[in-house]
């Protein structure tokens, strides 16, 4: 699955060709849509406001909603990726949560801003941190 807070329709064109994952398993932010039907050819229409904003707190309601189950390996960048972080695995349950530092402003844009209490809670609560600047050519050599 890929969980993102940006707009679900627009990442399912490529999250196949892209990376391997099938458009029912994109979660993301939403326009609100509604049927309409009549000409005995019903369509799917979108309408011109918010349905759902896959982001923060608003993560974990949706991979519930889509999924039911809690992930066993959540990986984020980001504040608003906490939530996602917080629910895998579970009380009782082992996850891999997995926190991406971007802090390599040679190789990519240093952003840290953004992600200070997610970084402050994965350092807190021993979650593995990927440094992109130290691990990532380790990772992905070349």
């Amino acid at each position: 699955y890929i969980v993102s807070g940006g707009g679900r329709d627009f990442m399912r064109g490529f999250a196949m060709d892209l990376y391997g994952i099938p458009r029912e398993r994109v979660i993301g932010s939403t326009v609100a849509y509604r049927y309409v039907g009549g000409s005995g050819w019903g369509v799917i229409e979108q309408r011109a406001e918010l349905d759902v904003i896959d982001d923060g707190p608003g993560k974990p309601v949706q991979i519930w909603n889509l999924i039911g189950r809690r992930p066993i390996l959540a990986a984020g960048n980001s504040n608003g990726d906490l939530q996602m972080l917080e629910f895998a695995g579970g009380e009782s349950l082992p996850a891999l949560r997995l926190l991406i530092l971007h802090d390599d402003a040679d190789r990519e844009f240093d952003y840290i801003a953004g992600a200070e209490q997610v970084i402050s809670t994965a350092e807190n609560r021993g979650w593995t941190i990927v440094s992109v600047k130290h691990v990532w050519a380790k990772v992905f050599p070349g």
